[in-house]
């Protein structure tokens, strides 16, 4: 099965931040085990739902945060945990700014 580097972009994603709530943004990368591209986007997006960071999201139900893959590539080989930093960077997602 081809493996895939996915780079997803969270939005949207309600957090509290030095004890205020703010709005912030994500990317990450993801390596996959998928049969397409499609499937692999799928798959990095369920990887990435139970990270720590993701646990205490504020958000309401009617304004949910978004997560997307921007990049999917087929690679040969997944890289060794130490040549690749899985987590998430964060950014402030303020849209009026």
């Amino acid at each position: 099965m081809p493996i895939y580097e996915v780079e997803l972009n969270g939005q949207n994603f309600w957090l509290e931040v030095d004890g205020v709530p703010r709005r912030m943004g994500f990317y990450v990368l993801r390596y996959v085990d998928a049969k397409s591209p499609q499937e692999a986007s799928q798959a990095a997006v369920r990887a990435i739902k139970s990270h720590e960071s993701l646990a205490n999201v504020l958000n309401e139900r009617s304004d949910p945060p978004k997560v997307f893959a921007e990049d999917i590539i087929e690679v040969s080989e997944e890289p060794q945990a130490d040549e690749v930093e899985l987590g998430l960077s964060f950014y402030p997602d303020d849209e009026d700014e």
